[in-house]
């Protein structure tokens, strides 16, 4: 189905269209947690290390850190397009 198909005579999304966007979304959240699982995994074997008293380099320990930011920032970016999706369909439900 083309993107014409699914916008409405007013040139709003029609719900098919909003069903795909959400659709898009979940699929998004279920790879972010997949991927924080493992980043959160990586991070409590390093910290096991450390408690074993191993010695770890300092880039080890910041590349743990970015990971853990980078995965964050994208947690926060799926939240707000996950927001602006749900939203924009309220906002359509009430000037109906």
């Amino acid at each position: 189905m083309a993107l014409r198909d699914k916008v409405g005579t007013n040139g709003y999304l029609t719900p098919m269209s909003r069903a795909d966007w959400v659709s898009g979304m979940l699929i998004v959240v279920v790879l972010l947690a997949s991927a924080s699982a493992y980043f959160t995994f990586r991070e409590i074997n390093l910290l096991e290390r450390i408690l074993e008293g191993e010695q770890i380099s300092e880039d080890e320990a910041l590349s743990n850190g970015k990971r853990i930011m980078f995965i964050s920032r994208l947690w926060i970016g799926a939240y707000i397009v996950t927001a602006v999706v749900f939203s924009s369909g309220y906002i359509e439900l009430v000037r109906i």
